[in-house]
């Protein structure tokens, strides 16, 4: 007789379980990992949004110009002008912004890989001892 207690199990499939590769691996200290973790989290924010605004802004700017030339009233529509005016200069300075951040992205980047080549090469210098 069997004990109510023991449950039989069965097996409708048959399954092929792999073992994990064996890798190197570095043993990295919470400071270091949240170092990491921290500089990559602050560097997330839209990157090409003053990009797109500057094309915008210069689209505005070529299509005021392009209905002033197209009514005739390149000389005398003052408020065309501003607008013209306004929108290309913000454009540039728009565009003037978006190149000045990519290269703070691309700063922000290579000290992230830095640091972690750092702690690469503590883990190498010991490993050589």
């Amino acid at each position: 007789m069997t004990s109510p207690n023991k449950a039989s199990y069965s097996q409708s499939a048959s399954y092929t379980i792999y073992e994990p590769e064996q890798k190197d691996a570095f043993i990295m200290p919470f400071e270091d990992w949240n170092f990491v973790k921290n500089k990559i989290k602050s560097n997330v924010h839209n990157r090409w949004f003053f990009s797109a605004m500057a094309s915008w802004l210069w689209g505005t700017a070529a299509t005021t110009f392009i209905s002033m030339i197209a009514d005739g009233t390149i000389g005398t529509s003052l408020i065309r002008w501003i607008i013209f005016g306004s929108t290309l200069l913000l454009g540039v300075f728009s565009a003037i912004f978006a190149h000045s951040q990519r290269k703070n992205d691309s700063d922000h980047k290579q000290t992230i890989v830095d640091y972690m080549e750092n702690i690469e090469k503590r883990f190498s210098s010991s490993n050589k001892q």
